[in-house]
């Protein structure tokens, strides 16, 4: 549980030395306020977590081959969707195109039939994930395979948010089946690796622009989505919490809602929140998870909750319900990873990928009887 607390609190930090301002430490301090009970719950728990030893089998390369044949299948669906083709994509021209047409779509018509298939992206996302828990000499050469189609998903629709789930899914890979020192030892031995992610993230964006910027602002657009949501997060909750109506799920909960509209009467709306702020003169409308979370339960309902959750984790660890205890334990390190932006039932297809992934470790680990 150190780990996700540690996950938690890493964005904030990040954000107030990017945003040093007066809002970016009241969501520093609320973060670390809500996220405080696992790091109360590792005091007790740590000592048996650090015994446990996790493996998990090996994903077959036609498995991996299967994940990337799938992934340009929806690479079809997004470029004939916009009137090209599959063979489009693998044009600079093309996929400019593309981009374009995608970005009229999205933006001047208000649509979304641009975006893929949601279930393959969602089996894509999980297959990433699986190939993180097990690092070995060919992991490199399968998760490059896996992210060839989350990339272009990106650079195709003009969404980041493929990408960054891509990243997401694969470092919830690692970090859950690792400790600190396995992490740490990840994170030295691939840094080479590691480093070419920004330059894949600026490349993306450079290719679907199409126009020529600087370094150091595409740089700044990719800090200004990452951690200006936490500033948000503190201006909201300075000048907006106090006239809060709760909505008890209705923000938290909006994917699967939604997709039962006509039972629950919750519609979803672009963007979800409409009110927008300024960070270094970018406008953005992206509070983070905590906004979602607080905004239906209030902040002493979200502390509650968390320690509700942590009480069931450790009651599970110390009753050798190990199979219980880890799937909290991955679904919060999902929730941390995610909290930049939003919950993981916001959206559908990240709900079915990461139910996929806790009944994936659930059966693993049931079978091994760790």
């Amino acid at each position: 549980m150190l780990i996700v607390f540690m996950i938690f609190m890493l964005y904030p930090i990040a954000a107030l030395l990017y945003i040093p301002s007066f809002y970016t430490f009241v969501g520093l301090v609320c973060v670390f306020l809500l996220s405080f009970p696992f790091l109360v719950t590792y005091r007790f728990t740590g000592e048996i977590e650090s015994q446990m030893k996790m493996d998990f089998p090996q994903v077959p390369f036609i498995v991996v081959l299967f994940g990337f044949l799938v992934g340009l299948v929806n690479l079809y669906i997004i470029s004939s969707n916009v009137g090209g083709s599959l063979g489009d994509v693998f044009s600079i021209d093309g996929i400019r195109t593309i981009s374009y047409k995608s970005t009229l779509i999205r933006y001047e018509k208000s649509s979304t039939v641009n975006s893929g298939n949601p279930y393959i992206l969602a089996l894509s996302l999980f297959l990433v994930f699986v190939v993180g828990l097990k690092q070995n000499n060919s992991s490199k050469i399968k998760i490059v395979l896996l992210f060839i189609p989350i990339l272009l998903y990106t650079v195709l629709t003009t969404e980041k948010w493929p990408a960054f789930l891509g990243f997401v899914f694969y470092f919830s890979g690692i970090f859950y089946s690792n400790d600190l020192r396995g992490i740490s030892t990840f994170l030295r031995q691939n840094a080479k690796y590691l480093a070419i992610i920004p330059v894949l993230v600026i490349s993306t964006i450079m290719i679907r622009s199409g126009e020529t910027e600087s370094i150091s602002s595409l740089l700044n657009m990719v800090f200004h989505y990452v951690l200006s949501p936490f500033y948000g997060l503190g201006f909201w909750l300075v000048n907006s919490y106090h006239d809060v109506t709760l909505s008890l799920g209705e923000y938290t909960l909006i994917g699967p809602l939604s997709f039962f509209s006509s039972f629950t009467g919750v519609f979803r709306n672009s963007g979800v929140f409409l009110e927008n702020y300024y960070v270094y003169g970018n406008v953005t409308n992206i509070y983070t998870a905590f906004r979602y979370l607080i905004q239906d339960f209030s902040i002493q309902g979200v502390l509650l909750l968390n320690v509700i959750i942590s009480i069931f984790y450790s009651a599970f660890v110390r009753n050798n319900k190990y199979e219980l205890s880890e799937v909290i334990r991955l679904v919060l390190v999902f929730c941390a990873l995610l909290s930049l932006n939003v919950t993981i039932a916001v959206h559908n297809s990240i709900l079915l990928s990461i139910l996929m992934c806790a009944s994936y470790v659930y059966i693993c680990l049931t079978r091994k009887n760790l």
